[in-house]
């Protein structure tokens, strides 16, 4: 009669093996846990633009407005440099502001 451990032989070589790909799997499903717990990025507050800020980039970009096009990032980077009302504006808000304002 055979015995179920006789059967079942793990040789040195075969058990340090199984025990590094446990191993590697344990620290990869840690990593992955440790990602999950990280806090999300709040939600960015839409701050709407004033009419003062609104005429301001009519003035400035009144070319612009009258071709009908987007300004360059150079000319925004320009602008808001020259202009304290819209200093607090983002490059990509001034742009998408104008952009929409065309659309109208």
């Amino acid at each position: 009669m055979t015995s179920v451990s006789d059967s079942v032989s793990v040789s040195g070589a075969d058990h340090s093996e199984a025990l590094s790909t446990d191993s590697a799997a344990v620290r990869r499903s840690a990593r992955l846990a440790s990602l999950s717990k990280a806090t999300p990025t709040p939600a960015k507050r839409v701050v709407q633009w004033t009419e003062e800020e609104k005429e301001e980039a009519r003035r400035l970009f009144s070319d612009n407005f009258a071709n009908r096009t987007v300004p360059t990032k150079r000319q925004v980077e320009q602008a808001t440099q020259s202009s304290e009302v819209l200093q607090n504006r983002t490059l990509a808000a001034v742009r998408e502001y104008i952009r929409r304002s065309l659309k109208l």
